[in-house]
C-alpha cells in the first residue's frame, strides 16, 4: 500500500488531505479508499455536468478578475461566456443577475481573492490541509466572506454539506494566518441552477437567520450568512475523526440499498463482499 498510496500512515512525509478527500471520507470511507488508494491512478471521463460546472466557474472567475478597465457584470460575463459553449446556457444568465444583484446591494464586489489554493499545516490534526477557494469577498460590514458557486440543483438536504464544505475552507484561511477567526465572518453560496422553493422559501422565512438572499427571475439563488459556530465546531470534530480514520485506513463502508447501486461506481464491489465476505476490486 505504500508504494502507490500517500495516504499510507507508514509513508514518508505529512498526510495531506483536500477538501475533496475529506468530504468523500465522510460520505463513504470504502469509496474513498477506492477513489483515493486502491485506484487511485484510474481517472474516469468527466462528465457533461463536470465539464459545465468548470466552464462556468471560469466564467465567473475571468469576469470578476480586477482591471484597470473594469468591465460591468453583465458585460464581463456575457464577453467571458462568449469564448466557451456556454455563452446561451440559462445557469450563466442567472449568474450574471445574481451578481448584478449582490455588487448592487453591497455598493460593488470587493474581491480580495478568486480561485485561490491554499495548504496549511494543521498542528492539531498533524495533516496538512489543502483548498481551493472560489472566492473571497469583502462584506459589507467589513468581515470576509468565504463564497462558494455551485453549479447544479441545491435543495435543502445538500446545505448542511455545504456549510461543511465551506468551515473546512473557514479552518485553512485561519490557520493560513492571513485573517483571525473574528475577520471571517460570512459565507457565501451562489446557486446560478437552484431550483428549489422549499429551499428559498424556508430560508425566507427563518426570521431568526440574518441572513441575505437574492433570487433570479426563474431560477438561482444566493444565500450569504453569518457563521455559525455551530458548523465549524462540527467540521472540527469531523475532521480530527476523518484524519485519524485514514491515518488507520479504517475504509467501511456505508451501504444504502438506494444510492449506493445508483451513484457508486464500485457498489458491485461492496455487493460482493456483502454476499460473499470478500472485497473484489471492480470498476
Amino acid at each position: 500500500m505504500s508504494k502507490i498510496n500517500r495516504y499510507d500512515p507508514t509513508s514518508p512525509g505529512v498526510l495531506r488531505v483536500s477538501k475533496s478527500s475529506f468530504m468523500q471520507y465522510l460520505s463513504c470511507p470504502r469509496q474513498w479508499w477506492f477513489n483515493y488508494c486502491a485506484l487511485y491512478d484510474v481517472r474516469t471521463p468527466k462528465s457533461e455536468a463536470m465539464i459545465r460546472g468548470t466552464a462556468i466557474h471560469e466564467i465567473m472567475e475571468n469576469a470578476l478578475i480586477p482591471t484597470l478597465d473594469v468591465r460591468p457584470i453583465p458585460v464581463a460575463v456575457a464577453e467571458e461566456a462568449a469564448k466557451t459553449d456556454y455563452a446561451h446556457d440559462l445557469g450563466v444568465q442567472n449568474l450574471s443577475d445574481l451578481l448584478q444583484m449582490m455588487s448592487e446591494d453591497h455598493k460593488g464586489l470587493n474581491i480580495i481573492s478568486l480561485e485561490e489554493k491554499i495548504t496549511v499545516y494543521d498542528e492539531k490534526n498533524d495533516c496538512e490541509l489543502v483548498g481551493m477557494i472560489d472566492g473571497l469577498f469583502r462584506h459589507p460590514d467589513g468581515g470576509v466572506m468565504i463564497v462558494e458557486l455551485k453549479t447544479g440543483n441545491v435543495t435543502t438536504s445538500k446545505m448542511s454539506k455545504f456549510r461543511k464544505e465551506l468551515s473546512f475552507y473557514h479552518r485553512i484561511l485561519r490557520l493560513s494566518g492571513r485573517f483571525k477567526s473574528e475577520e471571517i465572518t460570512h459565507f457565501c453560496i451562489i446557486a446560478p441552477d437552484c431550483e428549489d422553493e422549499k429551499l428559498a422559501n424556508s430560508l425566507l422565512n427563518q426570521k431568526r437567520q440574518k441572513r441575505d438572499i437574492y433570487l433570479g427571475n426563474t431560477q438561482g439563488i444566493v444565500i450569504v450568512e453569518p457563521i455559525a459556530n455551530r458548523s465549524i465546531n462540527n467540521c472540527a470534530k469531523d475532521l480530527q475523526k476523518a484524519v485519524e480514520g485514514i491515518k488507520k485506513m479504517d475504509v467501511p463502508m456505508k451501504w444504502n440499498d438506494y444510492f449506493c447501486v445508483e451513484w457508486c461506481d464500485y457498489h458491485m464491489s461492496c455487493e460482493t463482499e456483502l454476499t460473499t465476505g470478500e472485497t473484489v476490486v471492480t470498476v
